[in-house]
């Protein structure tokens, strides 16, 4: 072979390691969070399915393991999403003005939330509400009250922002849907006499909601002039008034973009409020015996407030929700204790709960979740966790 051919044939070479050297520098794990999936394992040969199913396997692992595939993969869904106004992962909807709705959790469950949301199970209400009512009648047995808070989503608030990309069956079902019929007004109902407070101000928000950026079009979450919408009224349902300080100060800004499934990073613009009045001094990941108590949580946070509106002080137990909610809620109670059930197990419900209510001296329980996040097997255990022994 010639000098030539063999300078050439060495480059061929080394142009197809380059992939396979920058695989040894790549992430898997931050592509796994960004995208909230499983990465493809090497393939395991068994003779009985064949060459076939292994190349298959080995595909799918170069796919995901390559070099480079994370940045070409993340220029591929901004350009999905700011070019192309089209969704980034399945799970995602992209409306006009980049205005984002949540359709699953995950890929594989795409539009279960329209189908949660508007297409309501009555069932599933009464099950939610009996849950919540043997929970506050055993709250009550220990002098702490209980209110149940829930927050309007885009799919309830916006359904006529519903993108193409939402089969029509899905958008019919949600634009025809009543605020009486929808799930969280089937639980309020179902709950009339139980010993609780029932928060879900719809209408309220609804009446707002073409605000500018009252909800941030590219976030999931109420964030920004939502959650302080929220809060105000949930404060207010609960018998605390925050007064006029507490719509005083707020400016327009960067605010937390709540998507990292979207396969990208983005910067998102809301509105930022500010409690300076209230002395409010929060932590987050405290106290930690909230970690012994639950290991697999860590979302929660304290919150100590010198010039509260109440001297009340209030155990929040939410899902993703109550991350964003509770530095508005703070300037109207004492205490707030926050700990998100995302992380919660039956085993650690059953032994904690108790401690964690009496270690936090609440007053009141908040249960804090959004429009589709009834659990009901998570809220029978926390009613299981305090029934006589």
């Amino acid at each position: 072979m010639n000098p030539p051919a063999r300078r050439a044939l060495l480059l061929v070479v080394l142009l197809l390691l380059v992939p396979a050297v920058a695989a040894l520098f790549t992430d898997a794990s931050d592509r796994t969070r960004r995208e909230n999936r499983t990465l493809a394992t090497w393939p395991a040969w068994n003779a009985a399915e064949g060459l076939a199913i292994y190349f298959r396997g080995l595909e799918a692992w170069v796919d995901d393991h390559m070099g480079f595939v994370g940045p070409v993969n993340e220029l591929y869904r901004r350009a999905q999403f700011y070019l192309f106004r089209d969704r980034p992962v399945p799970n995602v909807d992209v409306a006009a003005e980049g205005f984002v709705f949540l359709n699953a959790h995950t890929a594989p469950a795409a539009n279960a939330r329209y189908r949660d949301a508007c297409q309501p199970d009555p069932d599933l209400a009464s099950n939610v509400a009996g849950s919540l009512a043997q929970f506050a009648g055993r709250l009550q047995e220990r002098g702490v009250g209980l209110t149940v808070a829930i927050v309007p989503s885009k799919v309830l608030l916006y359904p006529e922002r519903l993108p193409s990309t939402v089969s029509s069956e899905w958008r019919q079902a949600c634009r025809s849907l009543q605020a009486a019929d929808t799930l969280p007004a089937m639980v309020g109902r179902e709950l009339e006499g139980a010993p609780l407070t029932f928060v879900f101000p719809i209408e309220e928000m609804a009446a707002l909601k073409n605000e500018p950026d009252f909800y941030p079009p590219g976030n999931f979450h109420a964030v920004g002039m939502s959650a302080h919408v929220f809060a105000k009224h949930l404060m207010g349902e609960m018998g605390i008034d925050p007064g006029e300080a507490y719509d005083a100060h707020r400016r327009y800004a960067n605010i937390p973009a709540d998507l990292l499934i979207m396969g990208f990073r983005r910067k998102a613009m809301g509105w930022r409020y500010g409690y300076p009045s209230y002395g409010v001094k929060g932590a987050r990941r405290q106290p930690q015996w909230v970690k012994e108590l639950f290991p697999a949580t860590d979302d929660f946070s304290r919150y100590e407030t010198a010039h509260p509106a109440s001297d009340r002080s209030v155990l929040m137990l939410s899902n993703s929700f109550g991350l964003y909610m509770t530095a508005h809620l703070a300037p109207g109670v004492r205490r707030l204790q926050h700990v998100s059930m995302n992380g919660f197990e039956e085993a650690g419900i059953d032994a904690g709960l108790e401690s964690l209510i009496e270690r936090s001296g609440a007053t009141d329980v908040v249960i804090l979740l959004h429009d589709g996040g009834f659990n009901p097997r998570l809220l029978q255990n926390l009613a299981d966790a305090l029934a006589p022994r």
